[in-house]
C-alpha cells in the first residue's frame, strides 16, 4: 500500500473514531487500531497527533477549495470558479467543525501555532480564488478593481456561515442545500462583476 493510501486510511479511521467516541477517543493508539496498522507504521507517517490532525485538516480543505490543473485554468471564469469552489458531495461529518470548535472554545497549547495553521488554510484558499480573478482580469473576462476584496466577497457569498455550527447549533446545511447556495451565490457574484454568463458544465 502506498504512503498516500495509508494516510487516507488513517484520516478515515480518525473520522470513524470521532463519529463513535468523540474527540476524547482520538488517540494515536486508537487511530492505529482503527486503521489496522501498527503504532510504528502510524508514527512513520505522522510524528504525533498534532501533525496528524493538521494534515487531516489540509486533506479536508480539498472539500472546500481545489487547486486547478493547468488545463482547467484555460476554462472560462464561471467554470474555473465552479471547479475551484463548488461544495464536495462527500459528507465529512462533524469532525472538522469539532476540531475548529475545540480551538476556539478550549485552545490547546501553543495557541499561536494552532491559530497560525488555521489562518494558513484560510489564506491559501483566498489566494487560489484571487489568482483566478486576477487571471480573469488579465484575459479581459471581467473588470475588477480589487481582486482581493472580490475574492473575500465571493467566499462569503458561496459559503454558509461557520458561526452557528461552531457555537453548537447542529443544523448545518445538507450537501444539496450547500450546492443550491453555492450556485445562487456564484450567479449573483458573476452578475455583479459583469462577467459574461456561460452555460454551466
Amino acid at each position: 500500500m502506498s504512503p498516500e493510501a495509508r494516510r487516507e486510511r488513517v484520516f478515515h479511521a480518525l473520522e470513524g473514531i470521532y463519529s463513535r467516541d468523540g474527540l476524547d477517543g482520538i488517540t494515536m493508539v486508537a487511530i492505529a487500531a482503527e486503521a489496522k496498522m501498527s503504532k510504528r507504521t502510524l508514527y512513520g507517517l505522522f510524528s504525533d497527533r498534532d501533525q496528524l490532525v493538521h494534515e487531516y485538516m489540509q486533506w479536508v480543505r480539498a472539500d472546500f477549495v481545489r487547486p486547478l490543473s493547468d488545463r482547467e485554468k484555460e476554462y472560462p471564469l464561471r467554470t474555473r470558479l465552479v471547479r475551484l469552489l463548488a461544495p464536495s458531495e462527500d459528507e465529512r461529518g462533524g469532525l472538522p467543525l469539532a476540531l475548529l470548535r475545540q480551538v476556539i472554545v478550549k485552545p490547546p497549547q501553543p495557541v499561536d501555532c494552532v491559530y497560525g495553521r488555521i489562518q494558513q488554510h484560510l489564506e491559501t484558499n483566498r489566494e487560489l480564488v484571487q489568482a483566478e480573478l486576477d487571471r480573469a482580469v488579465e484575459r479581459g473576462e471581467v473588470k475588477i478593481e480589487n481582486t482581493r476584496e472580490a475574492a473575500l466577497l465571493l467566499e462569503t457569498m458561496v459559503r454558509p456561515s461557520i458561526l452557528e455550527p461552531l457555537v453548537g447549533i447542529e443544523s448545518f446545511p445538507s450537501a444539496a442545500e450547500l450546492r443550491r447556495r453555492f450556485d445562487f451565490g456564484l450567479a449573483v457574484f458573476l452578475q455583479g462583476i459583469g462577467a459574461v454568463e456561460e452555460a454551466p458544465h
